[in-house]
């Protein structure tokens, strides 16, 4: 999985981890802000703070973003990168906000893509390997501005109204109305 990186022993550990945790992605209006989650385990007297609390293990955990629709489609941010982007907006969002929605195409930590399609009453949920170019070429010519979309991310620390996203969801067919 793609993650938000910070130094967990040094330091500026203990900075990096408020840093990283105390992100949100802001919608504004009535949608409000989508804070990041994190957990910490810590042991007493540990090699890394004798004597005292060191963090053993810390976790970002991904926030659920309402449904939204896309905004500005999905492009590769540069040449040769395995980040690809897109903008999107929600329901009840202050007027003209966005966030920038970042996927991964990387193999072993690629963005984890379902196509959703309910069609004559039949629900259909597809999986989508965006690492294939075939699967991600469908996914750039779904994801173009109007597109209903459902995403798990953990906002990014030090980047403005940015999501890296975990899990997408796509709809087709009849669309949900929430």
């Amino acid at each position: 999985m793609m993650s938000t990186t910070f130094d967990c022993c040094g330091s500026t550990a203990i900075a990096d981890w408020v840093s990283a945790t105390n992100q949100a992605i802001v919608f504004g209006g009535t949608a409000g802000a989508i804070p990041a989650y994190g957990a910490s385990f810590a042991a007493w007297n540990s090699a890394a703070s004798t004597p005292g609390w060191g963090a053993a293990e810390s976790i970002l955990a991904p926030s659920l973003l309402p449904l939204g629709s896309v905004v500005t489609p999905l492009t590769q941010t540069s040449s040769g990168s395995t980040v690809y982007s897109f903008t999107m907006t929600v329901p009840g969002a202050a007027t003209g906000t966005t966030a920038t929605v970042d996927l991964s195409t990387a193999a072993d930590s690629a963005t984890l893509v379902y196509q959703v399609d309910f069609t004559n009453g039949i629900l259909t949920i597809t999986p989508l390997d965006i690492t294939q170019a075939a699967n991600l070429t469908t996914l750039e010519q779904t994801l173009t501005a109007g597109a209903l979309v459902r995403i798990y991310a953990v906002p990014v620390a030090n980047a403005s109204n940015t999501a890296t996203a975990y899990v997408l969801v796509y709809y087709a067919g009849d669309l949900p109305s929430s």
